[in-house]
């Protein structure tokens, strides 16, 4: 869940997820039922996690009440979003030293109250950083940038292997 700011919005996520008596979670899971199987609602309280985004500046001032919430499971840092908490531009992998301090205050703050931390990534030189700094989980890019890479160095190699004259996009 994207924005969890203090241990309320925490308590709400985790109670959403789940199913009475553990949560607040309506009953319906016709559509759960067909991937999951017809048990999915007796499990999915047991099955389901709750990954809390810290991505704010209010959630850096909260982050033991957030992560410390019974039922939150994870943390997960959306580094651009982070970047706009600490006033500094989107850049996805980001390099500037103070976002690396924040980064490391989640970790380290996941690491107390025993959640698994997790981060998002557009490179595997950050993937493989953050995974040496201690995060359990990456999600290394995204299906587009990656389709969008190969799809321009391909029209590339192709336009320089070609002999006949180039039309100008």
């Amino acid at each position: 869940c994207p924005m969890i700011n203090n241990r309320a919005e925490a308590e709400a996520f985790v109670s959403a997820l789940r199913y009475p008596p553990n949560g607040t979670r309506s009953f319906g899971p016709t559509r759960a039922n067909y991937a999951a199987g017809s048990g999915y609602a007796k499990e999915a309280n047991n099955e389901i996690l709750a990954i809390a985004m810290i991505e704010t500046a209010e959630a850096l001032e909260n982050l033991d009440d957030i992560l410390s919430t019974p039922g939150v499971n994870a943390a997960y840092i959306g580094p651009s979003d982070l970047a706009y908490a600490l006033n500094m531009a989107p850049t996805g992998d980001n390099s500037h030293p103070e976002h690396l301090v924040a980064v490391k205050k989640i970790l380290a703050a996941c690491q107390k109250n025993g959640v698994a931390a997790g981060i998002h990534t557009l490179s595997l030189e950050y993937s493989l950083r953050y995974l040496d700094l201690g995060f359990n989980f990456v999600s290394l890019g995204a299906d587009i940038a990656f389709l969008s890479r190969l799809a321009r160095k391909e029209l590339k190699e192709a336009r320089t292997a070609s002999d006949t004259p180039q039309i100008k996009t």
